[in-house]
């Protein structure tokens, strides 16, 4: 039974800006991974909270392999663990956001583009804010909620 202990939600904003006109150009990227006292306060807490809980798991008899963990639970042990045990996910996201057009929106609440005729955007870059969780399932639910607009537009004509 694994634990992973992930910041879903960082304080601070990275960014990826284009560095040549050229498509195949990479981007500079800008990660600010943990550069922000509040990401490591949330992270600090998540790996206390993840080392409690293996050690009821490991009370309750579940079977529990140790992979990584920090030496204590010391914020500079933590600090020396995530520094040399981090690993990043990612789970890309745009910014077509669904919102009234006057707001700044790309998409409306069925999600069909302003501007543009029987254009849906059905995938995570239209959730308003992102949510703190992986994107599969809300994307899912986006697609299979757009694919029901669909049919009802398809018999209404």
């Amino acid at each position: 039974m694994p634990f992973f202990c992930i910041l879903l939600k960082p304080h601070l904003r990275g960014a990826v800006r284009p560095t040549s006109v050229d498509s195949c150009a990479r981007p500079a990227c800008d990660l600010t991974s943990l550069s922000d006292e509040q990401d490591w306060f949330m992270l600090r807490n998540a790996i206390r909270l993840g080392l409690a809980m293996a050690r009821k798991a490991k009370e309750g008899d579940y079977s529990l392999y140790v992979m990584l963990q920090p030496e204590s639970e010391t914020n500079d042990a933590i600090y020396t663990f995530v520094h040399k045990s981090i690993r990043m996910t990612f789970h890309y996201s745009l910014t077509y956001r669904m919102a009234p057009e006057a707001e700044g929106g790309i998409v409306d609440d069925e999600p069909r583009m302003y501007g543009i005729e029987d254009l849906r955007i059905a995938e995570a870059s239209i959730f308003p804010t992102i949510p703190a969780t992986h994107l599969q399932v809300p994307t899912a639910m986006v697609a299979a909620r757009c694919a029901d607009f669909l049919k009802n537009a398809r018999s209404s004509k």
